[in-house]
């Protein structure tokens, strides 16, 4: 009404017809384009609670009968706040990085203590006209640790990097601003031949697309 109005009003008074420049800009309106519908990259700002989850143990091969694993005395690891970030296109490839702030595990022991997880890997988006997309993310991660006894930390020291897999949806609430549902593996590997440690968990959390 500012822009146009104006303009009608100073051309009647000078008797210029403005009829049609309103009429124009009136049945025309400029176009909001959604973030998600963009072609190129755009970023994702995750703010993410892990749900408690579970750590298991598996071998391939021989495997001493008489090792206890350390793991399965200390429980499920507990919940935990994650941030991440990515960069990808809204249909298509992208990579990204979480950083997990430590967590413990639910079983108090003399060699509890806590860890945490850095992931680094790549996702793939596959997103709809109305902004709700799935997605899957494949890469690496290392594992850090705190607060553990000696001789717990000696043992926790043999665990290296592993790989990393995740799935899930993002669900919009507001044009930059998605409510996000997933399922986070880290599968790490050991020192000894055949043995590897599971950590997986469900997680919510608040997707930021700018």
């Amino acid at each position: 009404m500012l822009l146009q109005g104006v303009k009608s009003i100073v051309r009647q008074l000078t008797g210029d017809d403005a009829g049609d420049v309103v009429s124009h800009d009136i049945e025309k309106p400029m176009p909001n384009t959604k973030i998600w519908e963009t072609e190129g990259y755009i970023s994702y700002f995750r703010i993410g609670f892990d749900l408690e989850g579970s750590a298991t143990n598996y071998e391939i091969g021989d495997y001493p009968v008489n090792q206890i694993d350390v793991l399965d005395r200390l429980g499920n690891p507990g919940t935990g706040l994650t941030l991440g970030y990515e960069y990808a296109k809204a249909n298509g490839f992208g990579f990204g990085v979480d950083f997990q702030f430590f967590r413990s595990f639910d079983t108090v022991s003399s060699s509890g203590g806590d860890f945490r997880c850095t992931s680094f890997y790549g996702v793939w988006n596959s997103t709809f006209s109305n902004g709700f997309s799935l997605f899957s993310k494949a890469g690496f991660s290392s594992i850090e640790h705190d607060g553990f006894s000696q001789s717990y930390s000696d043992f926790f020291g043999l665990v290296e990097g592993g790989t990393y897999f995740s799935l899930g949806f993002r669900r919009p609430i507001s044009d930059s601003m998605h409510l996000e549902f997933g399922f986070s593996v880290n599968n790490f590997e050991r020192d000894f031949e055949g043995h590897n440690d599971i950590y997986s968990r469900p997680y919510v959390g608040l997707s930021f697309l700018f």
